[in-house]
Order: structure tokens, then C-alpha cells, then sequence
């Protein structure tokens, strides 16, 4: 098993409706970018790049499309990031064998052992894996453990956002390094 010992942080924030806050992908850039940059997490990174991309944190915002987390990645932390659609769980494999988180865009219905109600458009980030799983942590979740999501799940939930997300936002992932 391979797992980065990327520490997490959780999408709600004081004062943000809990189901609304669109914050799945300013989380889950933070836990990644603060990786790369080799410090902890803090919920003001997330306000920043709620700031830098002019959101609401009164759930009127919507959620954050891949350009943003591209643009927020450089503007916030720094880094230069790659966002492409239809990567596989191979090329995520790959990426975390070589000590880069992925953030991941996906369904969040077909992720069958979720702790969560939540099912639609999510972000989470790829920390790990094994011959069976990818290892997440899940910013919706409410644990900085890593969940287990077979990699059935994963590839059913990456497919399932391409085709229920309107306007061509499709699943994809951003590599945060600053050697990108």
C-alpha cells in the first residue's frame, strides 16, 4: 500500500450551511497544495481561495469548476497545477506513487461506503492506494482517516459526474506541485 501522509481538513466552515457551502474543492486544494508546500492546513487557506475566486459562503455560490482550483493553486499557494479530463485510476496510481495528491472530481452517489447524504458533484483528494482501493480523504466526510473507495466506485463515480454535470464541467484532476 502507498499512502502520503497528507493532512486533512474538512469543507465546513463556521457559519456555512453544512449541505451548501461548495467548499468540497477549496478543501480538498488545500490539503494538496499544503503537501506540496510541506505545512499544515488551516481553514483561512480555504477563505482565501473563497476570496480569490469572489464565492459566498452563504451556499448561493455554486461549486467551484477546474479552471478556479487551477487559478486559486497559483494565486493562493503558488503552485502550478495540471488539470485534465478522464484520467484513470492508473494515472492516479502513478501520480501518488511519486508523492503528488490528486484532487479528484466525481460523483459523490456511487461512492458506496460515504458517511455522508450528500450524492452529486464532489471533490475529494487521492492520498493513496493499494491493489483495490484508492485512499481518500474526503472533505464532506468529517474524518481525517482515509477512506477505502474500491476502485469500482471511483471509476463508477469519475464516469457518473462526466455525464450528470451540466455545461461541460467534466471529472478530471489537478496536480499540485511546484514542480508541476
Amino acid at each position: 500500500m502507498t499512502l502520503l501522509d497528507v493532512e486533512y481538513i474538512q469543507q465546513f466552515l463556521p457559519g456555512c450551511p453544512d449541505d451548501k457551502n461548495g467548499c468540497c474543492g477549496p478543501a480538498s486544494l488545500t490539503m494538496c497544495a499544503c503537501y506540496a508546500l510541506g505545512r499544515n492546513p488551516r481553514s483561512s487557506d480555504i477563505l482565501s481561495i473563497l476570496a480569490s475566486l469572489n464565492h459566498r459562503l452563504d451556499g448561493t455560490g455554486g461549486g467551484t469548476r477546474w479552471t478556479e482550483l487551477l487559478s486559486a493553486g497559483k494565486e493562493v499557494f503558488g503552485l502550478d497545477g495540471l488539470a485534465k479530463e478522464m484520467w484513470g485510476l492508473d494515472e492516479i496510481r502513478s501520480e501518488i506513487a511519486v508523492g503528488r495528491p490528486m484532487i479528484v472530481g466525481l460523483h459523490s452517489g456511487f461512492l458506496t461506503n460515504r458517511n455522508y447524504e450528500f450524492s452529486g458533484g464532489h471533490y475529494v483528494a487521492a492520498v493513496g492506494f493499494d491493489t483495490d482501493y484508492i485512499l481518500c480523504l474526503d472533505p464532506a466526510a468529517r474524518s481525517s482517516e482515509p477512506f477505502y473507495y474500491s476502485n469500482a466506485d471511483m471509476q463508477a463515480a469519475m464516469t457518473a459526474l462526466g455525464e450528470n454535470v451540466p455545461n461541460g464541467v467534466m471529472h478530471g484532476f489537478i496536480r499540485t506541485s511546484v514542480n508541476a
